[in-house]
């Protein structure tokens, strides 16, 4: 795979800071997160588009939308460079912000930081910072042709950076092109000579701390390095006076030349006990100063505080200890280059899940789902959301078209299919919510643990009691029963998501079809229950039909719903007879007419039945006003004519509905389909209805 990068092949290991001593610096800049100071800044602090340290394009652009709206927007920079891609990402969120870009150079900006630098509105930079530019390189491996391919990629994204760098600066894209392949160092000054910032800023002077090296013994080296002349020894040999000074270990008290002061083999002093004092505190200011230059390049380059023991404790010159740091970042920057397999956690899974559910579930129903505050995944097509999912659960997705994509989220870790599910589901449910299943106004609901068929026993009246016989015996009762079956029918069907859905974002899979077949649920019960009604079959108490004239329950010649056709209604359900016990007569139930089911022909009819008119007179008052009138087209199918009538449900449980225990209405299942790199979902629907006790019913047959 192949892992463009601008990243510098030098480390800025040359950087003219100043800093103090007092407090030894043991931890990388590369290695520090991105984040927002106390002073609200975002920190650009490290190698662009590492993952881990979070200066990925997608960590630094959620940090900018962390940072407070008002004001200018702060952004500060310490950084070697790193992906290309990722820093593009960045440069373009910050050029595209709506507020002015004020960016600050804390003392180093390499490769792709000098582009991001250039987002700015205003750019500033230290006077003793640096800059460093260079053309876009890569590491990769191939056949010659694939070779060719890489060659030309790379220079494009040397030609983008030298386009960026000529809109922003006073360089043509030529200049720029120059000075990149030159591998280019530019101080404050040249930078801002060339237009790459708007102004210097004077940098903080930073105070050695004296360090008192006693006897140690300078490289020998040393002396031309300060272009100084080795002494010789008869020069070296002190003043009588001094030389009892010394001897006493106090050293002579000579002016100490100024570090930043060019020496020359003509600034001997005075006499010989005053150059050999020269020679020694020049020897002590100069081991400062490379102590002092070595640390910068170790906190610069992120060396172990081991490596910078190493080369303070040896002889090592400034250029050695720029190219073992230059060595040791380019062996860390490989290791530390993300695998596919390794976790990013850029939220928690079970925050990921809802934030998804949220986004897609707003999307589908944007009226009845608001969309939560601060979603990540908002306004994002089913591509995007499996993509970020993806990365979120540790997947590199680097190189991946949108197919790969769209499979791999289907039969990986991620969380994508079971949320599809969650979605299906909701929307499942919101369909069969809004089919208004009517018949639960006075049918009772009973569940099933399994999917037998179930006996509904209905007991009689308790035998009536009776005087004792004059022999002081209680004659013996008995009660008779009766039963009707209730058995559960399983309903389902089947809809599969297809990667090529989620290329071309097609939620209907997820919201349409669900919510359809759970409207379809909620009629299919609908049309179990009035199915029963319409079809008048059999009880399993007398083997004659529902209504019937011996159940008395049946009004053969009947009329359209009227005040005086629901009194006949009335009567007979006031009239009905209870179940009597073994050899006794049933008591009146006396149930009232609760509610009357009608077809769609005769709603008009049903209507004028509840509307409440003022009477002129007591016979034209409506005494159904309140009445509970249904009106279902299923009936229409059986006869545009007949109606029905059912007493108070809390007297006399007439109909029976039911579902499976604990799965209530309609139900998804699903499973990743290797078939088809997508989900499968079934649909479920487990339901049960039956007609247990006409006693309750009454049936009118209306006008011929």
């Amino acid at each position: 795979m192949k892992k463009i990068k601008l990243l510098s092949a030098m480390v800025a290991a040359t950087l003219s800071v100043t800093m103090s001593t007092e407090a030894e610096m043991t931890t990388s800049a590369a290695n520090a997160r991105n984040y927002i100071n106390a002073s609200n800044e975002l920190m650009l602090y490290g190698i662009i588009g590492d993952w881990w340290d979070g200066n990925d394009a997608l960590s630094v652009i959620s940090q900018l939308e962390a940072v407070k709206p008002e004001g200018d927007l702060h952004v500060r920079i310490f950084s070697e460079g790193g992906n290309f891609l990722e820093g593009l990402a960045i440069y373009n969120a910050l050029k595209m912000s709506d507020r002015r870009v004020v960016v600050t150079i804390d003392g180093f900006a390499g490769s792709m930081a000098t582009i991001i630098a250039l987002a700015g509105d205003e750019v500033r930079m230290p006077r003793n910072a640096y800059q460093f530019i260079h053309m876009a390189s890569t590491h990769v491996s191939g056949n010659a042709d694939e070779l060719r391919a890489t060659a030309d990629q790379i220079e494009q994204f040397s030609q983008q950076a030298a386009t960026i760098y000529a809109e922003r600066s006073n360089l043509s894209e030529e200049q720029a092109l120059a000075l990149m392949a030159a591998n280019t160092w530019m101080n404050a000054e040249t930078c801002l000579e060339h237009g790459l910032i708007d102004s210097i800023l004077d940098p903080i002077e930073a105070v050695a701390r004296a360090v008192d090296l006693g006897e140690m013994v300078m490289p020998s080296g040393m002396f031309a390095l300060m272009q100084l002349p080795i002494p010789a020894t008869e020069n070296l040999t002190p003043a009588a006076g001094d030389a009892a000074n010394l001897n006493n270990n106090e050293e002579a008290n000579v002016p100490v030349p100024n570090s930043r002061t060019k020496m020359t083999a003509g600034q001997g002093g005075q006499s010989n006990a005053t150059t050999e004092a020269e020679f020694r505190a020049a020897g002590i200011t100069f081991e400062r100063e490379r102590q002092t230059e070595l640390r910068s390049i170790a906190t610069t380059s992120g060396v172990s505080t081991e490596m910078l023991s190493g080369w303070i404790d040896s002889d090592i010159t400034i250029d050695k200890a720029r190219e073992a740091a230059m060595t040791d970042m380019a062996a860390r920057d490989t290791e530390n280059m993300p695998s596919g397999r390794q976790s990013v956690v850029v939220m928690g899974a079970g925050d990921m899940r809802a934030e998804i559910s949220n986004a897609l579930l707003h999307r589908v129903a944007p009226g009845v789902i608001s969309l939560e505050e601060g979603n990540t995944f908002a306004h994002m097509s089913l591509g995007e959301m499996c993509r970020q999912s993806l990365v979120n659960n540790g997947v590199n997705v680097t190189g991946m078209n949108a197919s790969q994509v769209a499979a791999t989220a289907m039969q990986s870790t991620s969380d994508l299919p079971s949320i599809f599910a969650d979605v299906a589901n909701h929307e499942l449910a919101r369909g069969y919510t809004t089919n208004v299943r009517s018949f639960t106004l006075f049918a009772q609901r009973k569940n099933l643990p399994n999917f037998k068929a179930h006996n509904i026993t209905r007991l009689s009246d308790a035998p009536q009691l009776l005087p004792k016989t004059e022999a002081g015996e209680y004659k013996l009762g008995y009660l008779s029963d009766s039963n009707e079956a209730l058995a559960l029918q399983t309903k389902g069907r089947i809809v599969r998501i297809t990667r090529e859905m989620i290329i071309n974002d097609d939620l209907d899979a997820l919201s349409r079809l669900p919510y359809m077949m759970g409207a379809q649920a909620a009629l299919n019960e609908t049309r179990v229950v009035y199915g029963l009604l319409a079809a008048n079959a059999k009880t399993g108490e007398d083997s004659k039909p529902v209504f019937d004239v011996a159940h008395k329950n049946l009004i053969a010649s009947g009329g359209k719903p009227s005040v005086a056709e629901l009194s006949k209604m009335r009567k007979l359900l006031r009239t009905q007879k209870s179940k009597a016990a073994k050899g006794e007569t049933g008591f009146p139930l006396n149930t009232k007419l609760h509610t009357i089911i009608i077809p769609a022909a005769l709603e008009t009819d049903g209507d004028q039945l509840q509307v409440q008119i003022t009477p002129n007179a007591v016979g034209e008052v409506n005494p159904f006003g309140k009445l509970n009138v249904i009106t279902e087209a299923i009936l229409d199918e059986e006869s545009e004519v007949e109606y029905f009538g059912v007493g108070d449900p809390a007297l006399v449980d007439s109909v029976v509905y039911g579902y499976l225990e604990g799965q209530e209405g309609a139900y998804i299942d699903s499973q990743i389909d290797f078939n088809s790199d997508g989900v499968v979902f079934k649909v479920r629907h487990d339901f049960a209805a039956a007609i247990v006790d006409y006693r309750g019913l009454v049936k009118n047959s209306g006008a011929a």
